[in-house]
């Protein structure tokens, strides 16, 4: 995640440049190509996204010591 940050900072002209597929399940344009800085936010943005989302996990049980 750092590195694709970093590669957006730097506005490095031939990643500017660069067209990547812009995959997104949730649209019938699959194979669709976007600008490859318009593809890196929209991943730290959903990496965000998910990172934030409370979990419905279930409390952690205490650890059992196997030689009792």
């Amino acid at each position: 995640m750092l590195s694709l940050a970093k590669l957006l900072t730097l506005r490095d002209p031939r990643v500017e440049a660069l067209m990547v597929i812009g995959y997104n399940p949730s649209h019938s344009n699959v194979n669709s190509e976007v600008n490859a800085p318009f593809k890196i936010l929209s991943i730290i943005l959903r990496f965000i996204e998910v990172e934030l989302k409370p979990t419905n996990k279930r409390p952690l049980r205490p650890v059992v010591d196997l030689e009792e």
